[in-house]
């Protein structure tokens, strides 16, 4: 009876064993699959908090600085081509301010060359460097370098002093002279040949009269910008030359001879100061500086606003994706 349950308890054993084991088992199963998990889990974290940490890195670092600073050398851009504008308006002082921008132009360019460093931004960067430099090269030696705008000033100044000082007193005088030799002789009537070379007095008073308004408009227009205001000038000033010419002072009384002397004073300082302007003002420079200025905004700047405009659009489109993936 004993050897009976002896046997029965023995083949009993080995069963609770086995159930022992299994459950070990699983439970070691359960911990390894839950440590899995956790491993897991903590890489996907770390690779998400890697991710977000390039993405804000690459939105800090590069992304906006790299849209702030494209914004500000558009923005740099139109001050400088306002500064030539301005500059062709009569104020000098905006070359000093278009050599200012210049530098805080390259200043910020230097900043935005140090954030694009891959193979293509880098190629960008020596478009943009090339295209800029040539816009201020051009703009100093076409530009600055030839026309200036205190000579211009000079020129519209030298004209209104002609004219007041010389142009109108001789006029004034002329018409006086004028009227005293309707005074003093009669016109010959209409059906009177008379030959060019005799003509009277009061004629030749006339023709002064017409050729002086005739002086003084050139001189104006030529400073206006018309070169052809030169030559027309020179064509009057002969005509003028030939009139005075033909005034005879032979039985003149002291009076008409001291006017005919004015007259020929004011005609001598009208002439000379014309010839000044002529000599030191040529209207040709500042047309073919605006026209330099006209071909540099419409190649060189609008190449570079193709280039820029893009690349601020472009870094700013990748700032607000990069945000949006960090929220």
């Amino acid at each position: 009876m004993y050897n009976f349950h002896a046997y029965i308890l023995a083949l009993s054993l080995p069963n609770k064993e086995k159930t022992k084991m299994t459950i070990g088992r699983k439970l070691t199963i359960s911990f390894t699959f839950m440590l899995a998990m956790f491993i897991a889990v903590g890489l996907i974290v770390y690779i998400l908090n890697t991710r977000i940490i390039q993405d804000a890195t690459e939105v800090s670092q590069n992304d906006v600085p790299s849209a702030i600073l494209s914004l500000s050398l558009l923005e740099k851009m139109a001050e400088i081509e306002v500064n030539i504008l301005k500059y062709f308006t009569g104020k000098a002082k905006e070359k000093t301010r278009f050599e200012a921008n210049i530098k805080t132009f390259l200043a910020l360019f230097e900043e935005l060359a140090r954030i694009e460093t891959k193979p293509e931004e880098v190629k960008m960067m020596q478009k943009i460097e090339s295209l800029f430099l040539d816009y201020v090269t051009t703009a100093d030696k076409e530009i600055f370098g030839r026309y200036d705008p205190k000579v211009e000033q000079w020129a519209n100044q030298q004209g209104d002093n002609i004219r007041h000082q010389y142009g109108i007193p001789l006029k004034a005088l002329l018409e006086k002279a004028t009227a005293a030799e309707l005074q003093n002789n009669r016109m010959p009537s209409d059906n009177q040949e008379v030959a060019v070379d005799q003509l009277p007095t009061i004629q030749v008073y006339i023709a002064l009269l017409t050729k002086t308004g005739d002086l003084i408009e050139q001189i104006t227009e030529y400073v206006a910008g018309r070169i052809e205001g030169k030559q027309a000038f020179i064509s009057h000033l002969a005509a003028f030359e030939k009139l005075i010419n033909q005034l005879n002072l032979v039985d003149k009384n002291s009076k008409e001879i001291v006017r005919f002397q004015t007259i020929f004073s004011l005609y001598t300082q009208l002439k000379k100061g014309a010839e000044d302007i002529f000599s030191q003002y040529d209207p040709r420079i500042k047309k073919e500086a605006l026209a330099t200025a006209y071909r540099l905004a419409h190649e060189d700047l609008e190449q570079l606003e193709k280039i820029l405009n893009p690349l601020a659009a472009e870094k700013k489109h990748h700032a607000i994706a990069a945000t949006r993936d960090i929220n």
